[in-house]
């Protein structure tokens, strides 16, 4: 996957290559660039999420054909935490809050941020190839998978929250 930041930068307008050349305003051009790349990632992964929800909704379906329904509380808890994720993702927080906002994030800071995101759209792609593996699998199988998925969700909770935790100390 390219670079996002490199995308941005790539893509300014006119009006952009100015602002970069007008003292003051260089920073704020810089790091708007880069929150707009954070912003790409995180849609991007909250996308794999949905993904993931739509192949588990799809076990789900599975389940209820060979009216596997002691499982069902199984899945359903899977399908909740999977959607939960989805949405936290999309709407967490953005790394930067504009040129006049009571807290300015560096450039640095930012980049970790991008740094968590790459780290989170591997963990998601990751979690994505198992459900669709646990999506064309036969019953045994999906209810081996089913036990071993919250660990993998795990994975990606813990990770988006070490990001979480490190956009609250930018507002400390």
């Amino acid at each position: 996957m390219e670079d996002l930041r490199d995308k941005v930068q790539r893509e300014r307008t006119f009006l952009k290559k100015i602002e970069l050349a007008i003292p003051g305003f260089r920073g704020y051009r810089k790091r708007e660039d880069l929150r707009i790349a954070d912003s790409m990632l995180r849609d991007y992964i909250a996308n794999i999420m949905k993904d993931v929800e739509k192949y588990v909704k799809e076990v789900r379906s599975y389940l209820q054909e060979n009216m596997a329904l002691d499982d069902m509380d199984t899945i359903g808890k899977i399908i909740n935490r999977v959607a939960t994720m989805e949405e936290r993702i999309r709407h967490a927080e953005q790394g930067y809050m504009g040129l006049v906002g009571d807290y300015r994030v560096g450039e640095e800071q930012l980049n970790n941020l991008y740094e968590f995101d790459l780290k989170l759209i591997e963990e998601s792609q990751n979690l994505l190839s198992f459900a669709k593996e646990m999506a064309h699998s036969d019953l045994d199988t999906v209810r081996e998978m089913m036990r071993s998925f919250p660990s993998k969700l795990n994975e990606i909770e813990e990770l988006f929250e070490k990001r979480r935790n490190e956009m609250l100390e930018v507002f400390k």
